[in-house]
């Protein structure tokens, strides 16, 4: 009897250091996968303010004025949109498949198929540049000005 008493301690013994490494482990890996990483290689967080500023620059002069935004296949066009804060965009789906476009997890919507969808730019406090995506993949961005 007293084996079998050992033999289940150990058993619970050894399930909790399972548990623990798993559990360690688990977070080292989630956080090792939460670095942004932009395109020369190395975290976002290493950019230097100088390029960040440029970065920035490039993006905003290539911003094209429009209240409505392409986003067939994924591929928005204009890549990057500009309009004032509080305006009324209309996002296009020429395909015959809906997206889901996401800036936000509180702030997504579904473009139907060979539809559209009206979206006001009310949901952000300040002006600034918002990234989206487009069924999980990163598909553009919008400038919102004063």
């Amino acid at each position: 009897m007293d084996t079998n008493n050992n033999s289940n301690k150990n058993l619970l013994v050894l399930g909790l250091i399972v548990i623990v490494v798993v559990a360690v482990a688990y977070l080292y890996l989630k956080d090792k996968g939460t670095t942004n990483q932009n395109p020369q290689g190395g975290s976002t967080t290493e950019l230097t303010q100088e390029q960040r500023r440029v970065i920035v620059t490039d993006v905003i002069k290539d911003a094209k004025e429009t209240m409505t935004i392409d986003v067939s296949s994924c591929k928005s066009f204009p890549e990057v949109a500009q309009f004032k804060l509080a305006s009324t965009v209309t996002f296009k789906n020429q395909d015959g498949v809906s997206h889901e476009i996401v800036f936000t997890p509180q702030h997504k919507f579904t473009v139907p198929a060979k539809g559209e969808y009206k979206l006001v730019f009310d949901f952000f406090q300040f002006p600034g540049l918002r990234r989206y995506t487009c069924d999980t993949q990163s598909a553009g961005t919008v400038l919102i000005t004063k």
